[in-house]
């Protein structure tokens, strides 16, 4: 036996999870379309719509991605408008995935709960522009707090 006709073995749950990464390969769309069905029956759809529907009957609208629009060529569905394009999605993707720092779990030391505030940094300025500038300005800001509730989720044992 070759070392090339080695086959790798799975487990059930392997063979489960690389299933599921597959068909979400296959069934993934970008965007938000609007599309209308074509048929003058009812349409079973390959895959869930985001409201969850997967049978849409004659000449009833619908909103999906772009997986939908293979059945657009197979002139199944009519495509109608777009609402949100590939792209405005990804871009919508990006900044959810940024965290900030409310988003950060509460961290809690020996001495209390630490609060998480923003400082904004210092810019250089002219030595000219700095003497025209009243002493009141050159004060450092004041920081500001990010969450309502500093006590939020610590419970006082005592």
């Amino acid at each position: 036996m070759s070392k090339y006709n080695k086959k790798k073995r799975m487990n059930k749950y392997e063979s489960l999870a690389n299933r599921k990464k597959t068909m979400e390969y296959h069934l993934h769309g970008e965007g938000l379309f609007v599309y209308r069905n074509n048929t003058s029956g009812t349409l079973c759809l390959p895959k869930p719509t985001p409201k969850g529907q997967t049978r849409i009957e004659a000449n009833a609208e619908f909103e999906g991605d772009n997986y939908y629009m293979s059945l657009v060529k197979t002139n199944m569905l009519k495509f109608i408008r777009e609402l949100i394009s590939p792209e405005e999605e990804r871009k919508q993707k990006m900044l959810n995935e940024e965290k900030l720092i409310l988003d950060q779990p509460a961290t809690v030391t020996t001495k209390g709960a630490v609060e998480q505030v923003v400082v904004q940094p210092e810019k250089k300025k002219d030595k000219k522009l700095q003497e025209q500038i009243p002493a009141q300005a050159n004060q450092p800001k004041k920081e500001v707090l990010l969450t309502e509730d500093p006590l939020e989720g610590v419970t006082i044992l005592g």
